[in-house]
């Protein structure tokens, strides 16, 4: 994308958009909506959106649904949400393939440690305890944008451990072997 001293006056982020789209495949504007179906949504929607016709966007969100990224929640219209569970998978799977152990670690000693500033910040054990108004009315809105800060670095460290644990598993069939003998020789 173009920085916005370089923009031409008639230029716009929406006219930018619309002209990329333009040039991709009904594919492609189909799975760019995928990422955002986060409320259902049906067919139609979806096919007004990405500019297809009904039996186009049916076709590819069936395609995705069997990839386990979608889940169809009607029939009669047919909607469509993305899967959760997918997107939990793909963050953490991402994490595991792009980081090294030590960084992974790392990571998470960062977040742990942002962790408890915001615990001592908002005076709680946890985003759920943690009081909006604790600083008065005025300071509400600035509480809770901590707050969600807050959950948002818990929600990564899930996500940075549930990593660390696969990244820590995935040995060799052998080494994995030799580990389950060693574990039964040490509970004999």
């Amino acid at each position: 994308m173009t920085k916005e001293s370089e923009r031409s006056p008639d230029s716009s982020p929406v006219k930018e958009y619309s002209a990329n789209r333009e040039n991709r495949s009904a594919l492609e504007r189909v799975s760019l909506l995928v990422p955002n179906l986060n409320e259902e949504a049906s067919v139609a929607e979806i096919a007004e959106d990405a500019d297809v016709s009904k039996e186009t966007a049916r076709k590819y969100l069936k395609h995705f649904e069997n990839w386990n990224v979608l889940v169809q929640t009607g029939t009669n219209p047919e909607t469509f949400v993305r899967n959760e569970s997918y997107f939990d998978w793909l963050r953490i799977d991402t994490l595991r393939q792009e980081q090294s152990v030590d960084e992974l670690q790392e990571t998470l000693s960062e977040l742990a440690a942002e962790d408890e500033r915001l615990a001592e910040e908002l005076e709680a054990e946890s985003p759920a305890t943690a009081s909006m108004l604790g600083n008065g009315y005025e300071a509400a809105g600035e509480r809770a944008e901590k707050v969600r800060e807050w959950q948002s670095v818990r929600d990564r460290m899930d996500d940075v451990m549930a990593a660390l644990r696969e990244k820590l598993d995935l040995t060799s069939d052998a080494t994995r072997e030799e580990s389950a003998i060693d574990r039964l020789r040490i509970s004999e």
